[in-house]
């Protein structure tokens, strides 16, 4: 019968044009480089689908995502602190996964989701924390206490809320970016800046 006909470009991965035609398919080969021009699927009858990036001695794996230009970003395994890293063309290290699975991210935190925006939910008894620092000395934080309470704040209930420092720091309230309400970080006393009225029929006791 008639033998197979074509032609192809080196280093290009040849595919059957028609039954007994090669030409060139979308996918090149350049030493260890390969190239595939367009998309890529991968399917199966069932199961899960994997895709394996693995280096044999050292180094990191990565994948690097480029639109037009120079704009990107690179998702990478750190191997030395085994650590995913997510990248963009502007920040190197926006969102570390820790080891232990600790997510640090490199800015703001956004979201537009109406009603839980941010949901923590510990499933033990144990004291959750949402903690703002600036540095060692500006420490602050918002929680919920353990069962048995104190776990966090000295003094406090089981499964209080409480608002307050981790360090000797004043603590304020304040509206239209003024501070109201202060709290002594070190005695514990209280200031108003203006005046304080109380609605009740029976006396006010201070003790």
């Amino acid at each position: 019968g008639a033998g197979i006909t074509g032609t192809g470009t080196i280093g290009t991965i040849p595919k059957f044009t028609a039954n007994t035609v090669l030409g060139n398919s979308i996918i090149a080969e350049d030493a260890s480089t390969i190239t595939v021009g367009g998309d890529a699927t991968f399917s199966g009858a069932s199961g899960n689908r994997t895709l394996n990036i693995q280096t044999n001695t050292s180094g990191d794996a990565i994948i690097n995502l480029t639109a037009a230009g120079s704009d990107g970003g690179a998702i990478t395994y750190k191997r030395s602190t085994s650590e995913m890293i997510f990248s963009n063309s502007s920040v190197t290290n926006a969102l570390t996964i820790s080891s232990g699975g600790a997510a640090t991210f490199s800015g703001q935190i956004k979201t537009t989701f109406a009603g839980q925006s941010i949901s923590i939910n510990a499933a033990s008894t144990d004291s959750v924390r949402i903690q703002l620092q600036n540095n060692s000395t500006g420490n602050a934080g918002v929680v919920v206490e353990n069962n048995l309470g104190g776990d966090q704040f000295t003094g406090t209930t089981g499964y209080a809320m409480v608002i307050g420092t981790f360090t000797a720091k004043d603590l304020f309230l304040g509206t239209n970016s003024a501070q109201r309400f202060k709290l002594d970080g070190t005695t514990g006393a209280a200031t108003f800046s203006g005046d304080l009225t109380v609605s009740k029929a029976t006396p006010l006791i201070v003790s």
